[in-house]
């Protein structure tokens, strides 16, 4: 019987060992559920600086099409600019504009009311 004792006895030593990685036990599932949650979170991040990578290139590409079209404005109006400047420089080059020019600078002249000089 002293055999089926020290059996005995060596089973509820083995039991009580394990009953110690019982707590080891819910501690490993908590810590593989935390990281879990991490791996989770991790992967929405990647995700979220995916999106946030895409959308930044959709606004350079944005950004360049504005500014080309901004100095294409500007190119344009600069050159209609230039344009009309050529074309009133060669209308005043017309003798028949230059006289009528001239009169209208007469008559805007002649209604200037006199004006009694001072004597000094």
């Amino acid at each position: 019987m002293i055999a089926g004792q020290t059996e005995i006895a060596n089973v509820e030593a083995t039991i009580d060992n394990l009953k110690g990685f019982l707590d080891h036990t819910e501690a490993t599932f908590d810590f593989y559920e935390t990281k879990r949650e991490n791996l989770l979170l991790e992967a929405e991040l990647a995700e979220i600086e995916e999106t946030n990578k895409f959308l930044l290139s959709i606004k350079t590409r944005l950004d360049e099409v504005v500014r080309r079209e901004t100095e294409k404005q500007a190119t344009e109006k600069r050159q209609l600019v230039e344009r009309l400047i050529r074309g009133v420089m060669e209308e005043l080059k017309d003798s028949k504009i230059q006289d009528t020019i001239m009169k209208n600078c007469l008559l805007s002249l002649e209604k200037i009311p006199a004006q009694p000089q001072a004597i000094l």
